[in-house]
């Protein structure tokens, strides 16, 4: 059994559908209110170190080129941190050294929430345009995971039309059932339903509720 299933085995008599519905306030106050007292918080994850180790990479590698870094590259704000933070960059310097990133003309950090969504996307309920390319070194595009932010961000719209999409364009074959019936792509769908906005890490909930 897993750390989810003890916890809600433990308080399912608490909520009315024996089970949190997050469209109900009223359940998730209670919710809040367990796992406040637990040590855990539905809060969203800090992001702003991953942030700025983003903006590092990209000064990282004008220094390694010897390049003057445009003004758009990154943030005015991330720039006057990194000043004070040199140990940030030095580390963002190594790291782009062992992957071999030093490579092609430009570095940037992209914008969030301003990306292009399609037809397709959106037809799930999807609205997040945070593009999932943090900075482009070069011709690389990465995406930088940091501490918490590690979690990935899709919610359940937009984990499930990535899911759809990524469905759509693997072909089928034509001596197997199809792929969207399958158990495991029902599983997977089934597991996108139970999705909430927020949470915390599987390691927290180990730690909470170990097996």
């Amino acid at each position: 059994m897993d750390s989810l299933d003890l916890f809600f085995k433990k308080y399912s008599y608490k909520f009315d559908k024996g089970y949190p519905d997050m469209n109900n306030n009223q359940d998730v106050l209670l919710l809040e209110s367990l796992l406040s007292e637990l040590g855990f918080t539905l809060n969203e994850a800090d992001t702003s170190e991953a942030t700025l180790f983003e903006s590092a990479l990209v000064k990282a590698w004008y220094n390694l080129n010897k390049k003057i870094m445009p003004k758009n590259a990154i943030s005015v704000e991330d720039d006057t941190k990194l000043k004070t933070n040199p140990k940030m960059v030095s580390k963002a310097e190594a790291i782009i050294k062992d992957l071999n990133l030093q490579g092609g003309d430009s570095a940037r950090q992209t914008g969030r929430g301003v990306g292009n969504t399609t037809a397709f996307w959106q037809s799930f309920g999807a609205t997040d345009k945070t593009p999932k390319t943090d900075v482009i070194l070069g011709d690389k595009k990465i995406s930088v995971k940091v501490g918490p932010s590690q979690l990935m961000s899709g919610g359940k719209a937009e984990s499930t039309a990535t899911f759809y999409s990524a469905m759509q364009n693997t072909p089928d074959d034509p001596d197997e059932p199809k792929l969207l019936d399958t158990p495991e792509a029902k599983a997977v769908i089934d597991t996108f339903d139970k999705f909430i906005k927020t949470g915390i890490t599987p390691s927290e909930w180990d730690i909470a509720f170990p097996d």
